[in-house]
């Protein structure tokens, strides 16, 4: 009886466990300094690109249409050429407004160890929501940029777009959503969160079950 209760216990431990999502506490170390040149000093540690927003941050911000973002890809790892693969990678997904990618200057070392960041400010929150459903295993980390620009920040970690079915539905709905609500003069969205369509949780629970 004991051996059975135990593993019934397992069982319901297990299924608990599968449906918490993991794409929760993802956190990127800062980078170290640039190496010095022959006689000169060493350079101060790097601050810190922003503050650090919890996965769950941003539900209650709408979810911008992917091609009213803006966003530029940065690369942080020693990989040559990876920010110019996510940046045609993010162009097929229909985001149109895909910055010249370019080193990042937070990580002169290209020491990035984590998967990558979604840095965004106040006016980039809606931005910053879709991003966080394509790829959830990025840091969401909120600066004081006044627009709504997007940089989004590759490491290490870092493989290709975890393009899930779950996630094409979602930019579906927020394509259809966009095409139907033109973004107000000056390019610039509402941050919050009555603005938009409402996604199914269910969709968003799938993204987010990601071994990050």
């Amino acid at each position: 009886m004991l051996v059975l209760l135990g593993l019934v216990a397992t069982v319901v431990w297990l299924n608990v466990a599968n449906k918490q999502p993991q794409a929760q506490g993802v956190r990127c170390e800062p980078g170290a300094p640039a190496t010095p040149a022959s006689g000169q000093p060493a350079p101060p540690p790097q601050p810190e690109t922003g503050q650090h927003v919890d996965q769950a941050g941003l539900d209650k911000t709408s979810g911008a249409a992917p091609d009213q973002v803006a966003v530029r890809v940065l690369n942080a790892s020693t990989q040559r050429g990876k920010a110019g693969v996510v940046s045609e990678g993010l162009k097929q997904l229909g985001f149109t407004q895909v910055g010249q990618p370019s080193d990042d200057p937070a990580y002169p070392s290209k020491d990035m160890k984590c998967r990558g960041q979604i840095r965004f400010g106040q006016q980039g929150a809606p931005a910053a929501r879709t991003l966080s459903l394509l790829d959830p295993c990025m840091e969401l980390v909120k600066d004081n940029r006044p627009d709504a620009s997007i940089d989004m920040v590759v490491g290490h970690k870092f493989d290709e777009l975890p393009v899930k079915a779950e996630t094409r539905q979602v930019l579906r709905v927020l394509t259809e959503w966009g095409a139907q609500h033109p973004p107000q003069t000056g390019g610039l969205q509402s941050a919050e969160g009555g603005a938009g369509p409402q996604l199914d949780p269910a969709l968003i629970e799938a993204i987010r079950r990601a071994p990050c």
